[in-house]
């Protein structure tokens, strides 16, 4: 069977990125003997990531960095120039890794040869993209569900869950921790929650949330784990608030695994998210999670068969919160739960449906170039 060559477009290929982990997850786990897999992302690249990747798969820069306003510059330019310039080579498979430039790069594709697929993380409508692509693929029946309504059936659109290799966050989650990473004699119930600081992942308001809660005269800890362009702002909010007895920022952690394995509870207070790599790799740890109502956080919950779902608004979250603080101990009940349902989330469970799409895409590249 002939190799064919894929490429895969992300903004940004750094941690602290779910999508990243989710670009891992994915082609480490596709068939290298069927593919010759590039990934190419626009603007940073973290090139210790490198030794996270299987050897044969490439990494390659077109940037590699990134300031504010950047991405409004870049897309002055002509997008067959950018095509160009970016997607240098011809591939018998160009994915679209993520909304915004690399959507409109794959949709303006010079290479009629070639599968066009788009990949949406979170609920990021393209009408004019998703309407030629040969593939959508969304990481959440809600969104597929979504998109097709939106699109009136006019888009040829599937879903596919991350991947999370479990056996290997299972690993880093016993891996050593320093002293100060040590959170488990803080005060209980321990919240923990992991995610880029950026102002989608809500992180501004749940510091407001647990300083209310904290003056209605409960007791708790909360672990902020990640890095990101609000991290000033947020170590601001702690500090402004006097949390800092209640309220940890450990910055980016290549492993954040072995923080959540102490928590009592994990937390997502996204107003966005296509569907939570983070709370997956809660679950696969069996943390219960509380998250708020993004495209697929109510699966996400249905298949922990515990947890709670709260409204994207401060008063249900605060209120989802609240109910964890007055009932502490429904959290053992919930550990109890997940030791039985995260095996829902391992890559055994998920792996064949991706594999699925990509001998999909496969077949669409065989008859491209018949």
């Amino acid at each position: 069977m002939e190799k064919k060559k894929i490429i895969f477009i992300p903004n940004h290929f750094q941690y602290s990125d779910g999508t990243t982990r989710a670009l891992i997850g994915i082609v480490n786990n596709l068939d290298l003997s069927k593919f010759d897999i590039t990934i190419k992302p626009i603007y940073r690249c973290d090139f210790n990531l490198k030794s996270e990747l299987k050897s044969e798969i490439k990494l390659e820069k077109v940037f590699g960095f990134y300031f504010k306003g950047f991405n409004k510059i870049i897309k002055k330019i002509p997008l067959r120039y950018l095509y160009k310039k970016i997607i240098n080579k011809r591939y018998d498979i160009e994915i679209a890794f993520q909304c915004d430039l690399p959507t409109m790069l794959v949709g303006a594709s010079l290479n009629d040869k070639a599968v066009h697929a788009e990949w949406m993380h979170c609920y990021d409508l393209w009408p004019k993209q998703y309407k030629i692509a040969d593939k959508v693929v969304c990481v959440s029946k809600y969104c597929e569900e979504k998109t097709r309504e939106e699109m009136n059936g006019n888009v040829n659109v599937t879903h596919c869950y991350n991947l999370v290799d479990e056996n290997n966050v299972i690993k880093c989650s016993n891996l050593p921790i320093t002293q100060k990473e040590n959170f488990s004699r803080t005060t209980k119930p321990l919240f923990v929650t992991v995610g880029r600081l950026s102002p989608e992942k809500g992180y501004v308001r749940l510091i407001k949330i647990m300083k209310q809660l904290s003056d209605e005269g409960f007791s708790f800890s909360l672990v902020i784990i990640g890095g990101g362009p609000e991290e000033e702002k947020i170590r601001n909010e702690i500090r402004s608030n006097n949390m800092q007895d209640k309220i940890f920022l450990t910055g980016a952690k290549k492993n954040p695994h072995n923080i959540t394995i102490q928590a009592d509870c994990f937390i997502c207070s996204s107003f966005n998210e296509g569907y939570s790599t983070a709370c997956t790799e809660a679950a696969i740890l069996g943390i219960p999670i509380i998250t708020t109502n993004v495209p697929g956080g109510k699966e996400i919950i249905d298949d922990c068969e515990c947890g709670i779902l709260t409204e994207l608004d401060d008063e249900s979250l605060k209120n989802g919160i609240k109910k964890v603080l007055e009932n502490p101990t429904v959290l053992d009940s919930w550990k109890n739960t997940l030791n039985s349902t995260k095996k829902k989330f391992g890559l055994e469970c998920r792996k064949q449906e991706m594999n699925n799409l990509f001998f999909e895409l496969y077949q669409m590249a065989e008859k491209k170039n018949q």
